[in-house]
């Protein structure tokens, strides 16, 4: 029997998306039909898992979707350390 499976993610994250989508990729594999749902951000993240998807527009602002691309290229610890400071200063700092 094949299940219609939809995923949403709310972050354009790779520690989101990427279990995800191998969940998504793995459910797939047996038969189900999957869909993932979320932000523009994503889409690139969700080609190079060959998930399917749509997106329901972008949550960041233009400029992070470079510095997201940037940190996606740095070591395991600069990304960790960038990615907390900038995590704190956008959503813990202004509440």
């Amino acid at each position: 029997m094949t299940r219609r499976i939809a995923t949403c993610a709310l972050i354009p994250h790779a520690g989101h998306l990427t279990p995800l989508f191998a969940v998504a990729r793995h459910l797939a594999a047996r038969g189900d039909e999957v869909r993932a749902f979320l932000p523009d951000e994503g889409a690139r993240v969700a080609e190079r898992f060959g998930v399917e998807f749509e997106t329901f527009g972008a949550v960041l602002a233009p400029d992070y979707a470079r510095l997201i691309d940037r940190a996606a290229r740095a070591s395991r610890w600069a990304f960790q350390a960038y990615w907390g400071v900038w995590l704190a200063m956008e959503y813990i700092v202004p509440v």
